[in-house]
């Protein structure tokens, strides 16, 4: 079934858009209180002609009604509901639970949620890796009020771009990056990341403006500051970590390490990198690069952790990267990934 949305979604690219708006306007009704259309849109997080559009087309189904007291559901509408609502549970469970859960067991994460396709080649996946985390995030934020921390990366800020306010709605969210900028690719930067997902959740964001590439004096500068201090301090009371993880050499680029580092991290085998944490295969720390923010030893104190990361050539990483950490959480990866991780983890046996 997935196969066929996915060929459909390619000749009608706004049929995917418009099913999950409607769907989500069914299950809002399913309550079985009228509401109003300027409460519906705001609970949809779209305007009201919009919303007047969809009601429209819902209506002329017969699956909703409108009334002097507002919107509200028919028999028929909540049968559909309940048969899609199904329908999308099953779909999204049967293909890869097996691959889930032997990739949890094998790497010691709570839950993994395996997404179709290779994001290498299809970046429509980065899509369907955001819908994955937003349902963990909408889950597992039960707080009035909640502090995301963000990593950097490309995984991530191809993520954030979907984000929906729908994610803030009945809460409120505080997007905090966990580390300053670095010197190039400001839009995977994690201050660019978390701002991101803050503008498109309609939430609140809170800066860390600072450079890393700096000398220890400076760094001692730079920590004085009150605005640094509390960017700081709020990442550490984080109730959810959103992390990816890189591969050494691309990091090391990306880090802009001098020729002896790039010796050490050679000489150490190092396969991957996160939180300015360089590791080998065997979890073990190659290089430290200094960083401002939230440090590795700080995500045993986070509630909620979920690694987003995908593409096939960073199989080698993960596996190493949860022999370095002890609190996993959640996992969210794509299809290729997972293929790749449980290839690797095979051979080894």
């Amino acid at each position: 079934m997935d196969d066929v949305l996915r060929a459909m979604n390619s000749v009608v690219p706004e049929i995917k858009e418009l099913f999950i708006s409607r769907l989500n306007m069914l299950n809002i009704l399913c309550d079985g209180n009228p509401i109003g259309r300027k409460a519906l849109a705001k609970k949809l997080g779209i305007t009201e002609r919009a919303t007047r559009t969809m009601i429209d087309t819902l209506r002329d189904q017969d699956l909703i009604r409108v009334s002097t007291k507002g919107v509200y559901i028919t028999e028929s509408g909540i049968g559909v509901t309940e048969l899609l609502n199904k329908w999308f549970i099953d779909d999204k469970k049967s293909p890869f639970e097996e691959k889930e859960k032997a990739i949890s067991e094998l790497l010691g994460v709570d839950y993994c949620i395996i997404v179709p396709g290779d994001s290498e080649s299809d970046e429509s996946v980065f899509e369907d890796l955001s819908e994955a985390v937003q349902r963990i995030l909408d889950t597992e934020l039960t707080k009035p009020k909640n502090i995301i921390a963000v990593t950097s990366g490309t995984t991530l800020s191809q993520v954030g771009k979907y984000f929906t306010p729908e994610l803030a709605r009945d809460r409120e969210l505080l997007f905090v990056p966990t580390r300053g900028g670095l010197n190039a690719n400001i839009g995977i930067q994690s201050n660019t990341v978390g701002g991101v997902m803050a503008e498109n959740t309609m939430s609140q964001y809170l800066p860390l403006f600072i450079p890393e590439n700096i000398d220890e004096q400076t760094y001692e500068l730079f920590l004085k500051q009150p605005s640094i201090q509390q960017a700081i301090e709020t990442s550490k009371r984080a109730d959810c970590l959103l992390l990816s993880i890189g591969n050494a050499d691309v990091m090391a680029h990306r880090r802009d390490v001098n020729n002896e580092q790039i010796d050490q991290l050679h000489q150490g085998h190092a396969v991957g990198e996160a939180f300015g944490v360089f590791f080998d295969e065997e979890g073990k720390d190659v290089l430290r690069y200094p960083r401002i923010g939230l440090q590795i030893e700080d995500i045993d104190r986070i509630p909620l952790v979920i690694t987003v990361i995908s593409g096939a050539s960073k199989a080698t990483a993960l596996i190493a990267y949860h022999k370095l950490t002890d609190n996993h959480g959640w996992l969210v990866c794509d299809e290729a990934l997972a293929n790749q991780v449980l290839n690797e983890l095979s051979s080894l046996k």
